[in-house]
């Protein structure tokens, strides 16, 4: 199913509603204009990401959008319409497209129709916003960045080190610069990740991301868990590089985060989701069997005992005869 709709920046009257369905598949298609009547209940039924095709300077780029909400969020509506009208509010002319990018694969994990062909890409932290008496959130971002780089995948995050840079990505535009950064997200969410990418490949080459994690919830990084900054940023990073959600409720990239858990560890099915990407590192692969010699050479005939030694004759007495005297 495909939705389209066209959002501007200004304007508060309503036009257009043309809606076409089609037997195979429930195919709609709807414009309405402008954004204050947007139809988010028509969004991807998932209801966990955006996919959208964005005009920005001249050029066109498709762009995901994924939210992470709490385990009792399931109404992400609240956060499709922010997402959309930080688009709309800067001019920038989205396309939004209802189901799963093409390229997508569908299994216990899924993986996205980008990457980062280079299998590398940096980032930079922006702690402006963050929650005020929170320590220890430096480290626990570096920390799920590097998650990834021991997931046994050809893949790697490389920490640049702070920035000013916004996260415009998640909606006012790309600036150069992979940022992680602190917002107010509408609705019950408590992260999101924004990536662009452009090409006519598949997948298609990355071009940047960016992720907010939401300041207005209790982050923890220490040994109180609430909600763990690690365990989220680890999930966010995921999608970064190119991972959808997964199926399984136990792996880093569930697409909800119960409160109080702690998943800083990809699983196999995490695993398996990263390397189906990148293939696996050179220190994950098993060594090759050493190839048996073609021509050995022959061991070297025996050499004979060498004889024994004759054993030296034994000396010859000689006996001297005592001569009589006579007198």
């Amino acid at each position: 199913m495909v939705q389209t709709a066209s959002l501007r920046a200004f304007g508060s009257q309503v036009s257009a509603a043309a809606a076409v369905v089609l037997s195979l598949g429930l195919l709609a298609f709807v414009t309405l204009q402008p954004r204050e009547v947007f139809d988010a209940h028509a969004v991807d039924s998932t209801n966990d990401h955006l996919w959208l095709t964005v005009e920005h300077e001249g050029v066109t780029y498709q762009v995901d959008v994924h939210f992470l909400s709490g385990e009792s969020s399931s109404d992400l509506d609240v956060a499709h319409d922010g997402a959309l009208a930080r688009f709309a509010d800067a001019g920038i002319s989205a396309t939004v497209l209802e189901g799963h990018a093409p390229g997508m694969v569908a299994a216990q994990f899924a993986k996205k129709s980008y990457w980062w062909p280079d299998h590398t890409t940096e980032w930079r932290y922006n702690a402006a916003l963050k929650p005020d008496g929170l320590a220890g959130d430096s480290e626990a971002i570096a920390a799920a960045a590097s998650t990834w780089a021991a997931a046994g995948a050809d893949f790697a995050f490389v920490h640049e080190g702070a920035t000013t840079a916004p996260t415009g990505a998640c909606g006012e535009g790309i600036d150069g610069t992979n940022t992680i950064g602190w917002a107010d997200i509408p609705g019950n969410v408590l992260a999101v990740t924004c990536t662009w990418y452009s090409g006519a490949t598949n997948p298609t080459t990355a071009i940047e991301f960016d992720m907010e994690i939401d300041r207005r919830w209790v982050w923890t990084s220490g040994a109180s868990v609430e909600m763990d900054l690690q365990s989220v940023a680890t999930h966010e990073f995921g999608h970064a590089l190119g991972l959808g959600h997964a199926s399984e409720s136990g792996s880093v990239m569930f697409a909800t985060y119960p409160s109080g858990a702690l998943k800083h560890d990809p699983t196999p099915d995490d695993r398996a989701g990263i390397t189906a990407i990148y293939g696996a590192s050179a220190a994950a692969a098993p060594a090759p069997d050493p190839a048996p010699d073609p021509d050995p050479a022959p061991d070297p005939a025996p050499k004979p005992d060498p004889a024994p030694a004759q054993a030296p004759p034994p000396p010859r007495l000689r006996c001297r005869s005592p001569q009589a005297r006579v007198w």
